[in-house]
């Protein structure tokens, strides 16, 4: 069980950095005109921006799971299904970005 909380705390500790990377390069992205008029980095932006919805989903799934909450089942399946659309919707940008010149 120690051994649980442990690895509980690590997936923890990591998450507000990556956010704090992530949101800044959301909002790098979208702060310039070059990177706004780019196909490429507009797609680079929504893949960034599907990730990092997933992260927060999986984390809040995780946290959950880890403290045996229940929840309904209209709102379960509304986080599993987000989770599961922006698992599906990264490989489809990275297709996208190597078809965009």
């Amino acid at each position: 069980m120690e051994q649980n909380s442990s690895s509980a705390g690590t997936h923890l500790s990591a998450l507000p950095g990556v956010l704090r990377v992530n949101v800044f390069i959301l909002y790098t992205l979208r702060s310039r005109a070059v990177f706004r008029e780019a196909s490429r980095h507009v797609l680079l932006f929504h893949l960034l921006l599907a990730d990092t919805l997933q992260m927060i989903l999986m984390q809040t799934l995780f946290l959950l799971s880890s403290v045996r909450l229940l929840l309904v089942i209209p709102l379960c399946a509304l986080l599993v299904l987000m989770t599961h659309a922006t698992h599906d919707f990264s490989p489809l940008m990275l297709v996208l970005m190597s078809w965009s010149a």
